[in-house]
């Protein structure tokens, strides 16, 4: 999941009519991998991931848990977008997207794991945390608050039971 500081930033860059280039490490499919996006004033003339690039590596970013990110700005891009890379507005279109499916899968494979000691409650309990703390903005926090709340109503013993897996896995 794509973290919110890097999409500010990317938004910032493309609405300011910045030049340089965006450098993305993190994990793909469980394994590490670097990624960038060359932006030529205020456009996106470049997206690679690996081997792959253009709309096909914007698609893959989009399902990144990215851990670190940097935007370096720079006078030797290129100003002719390579085939094809994704608008400016369509990447950012394509970040949005990916967080409000990622959010709804989250949401959904939690309260389906507190179903069991919970009830038909716990979709419920899922989503008004999820209010309160969107999983989009920081997945890690609103785990923490998921499993908080599910200690208080069954106990710790079982809330690790259900969260364990949940904290370190990738939606």
């Amino acid at each position: 999941m794509l973290n919110t500081e890097f999409k500010n930033e990317l938004l910032g860059a493309l609405s300011n009519k910045k030049t340089g280039r965006f450098q993305l490490l993190g994990k793909f499919n469980g394994v590490n991998k670097g990624a960038s996006i060359d932006i030529y004033e205020g456009e996106v003339v470049k997206v690679r991931l690996g081997n792959e690039a253009g709309l096909a590596a914007a698609m893959q970013i989009t399902e990144m848990a990215v851990d670190r990110h940097v935007f370096m700005n720079s006078s030797s891009i290129d100003s002719t977008p390579e085939p094809n890379t994704p608008e400016a507005d369509t990447l950012l279109n394509m970040i949005t997207d990916a967080d409000s499916v990622s959010s709804d899968k989250i949401i959904s494979a939690i309260a389906d794991a507190l179903k069991p000691v919970m009830g038909s409650g716990s979709k419920k309990l899922v989503e008004s945390i999820a209010e309160k703390c969107p999983p989009a903005r920081d997945e890690k926090a609103f785990l923490t608050e998921c499993r908080e709340a599910t200690t208080n109503m069954v106990g710790e013993k079982m809330a690790d039971q259900v969260f364990d897996h949940f904290m370190d896995k990738n939606f």
